[in-house]
């Protein structure tokens, strides 16, 4: 998936992963990997693993650099290539 970014989206600050995908992660929050799986409609943490490294969704560290936290955007829009079949 390519995402075109526009001149006021190119902030300074920007991750090139955020370029990347066309967003800041966690810019519509971030969750735990229970409420990602259930969102998701995912049934397991390894099958979670996999849509983070093969369909996009974001994964990144909680505010105590310890906790794997994940973007609800990213899942959100994973949930939207499914509707489409494009995952």
């Amino acid at each position: 998936m390519t995402t075109t970014i526009t001149s006021s989206q190119s902030r300074t600050g920007w991750t090139g992963a955020d370029k990347l995908h066309g967003f800041r992660f966690g810019c519509d929050g971030l969750c735990s990997a229970h409420k990602a799986m259930t969102l998701a409609g995912i049934n397991s943490r390894s099958t979670l693993e996999r849509r983070v490294k093969d369909a996009g969704i974001r994964k990144g560290s909680g505010p105590n650099g310890h906790t794997a936290v994940y973007c609800r955007r990213s899942i959100t829009e994973y949930i939207a290539r499914c509707a489409a079949n494009e995952v």
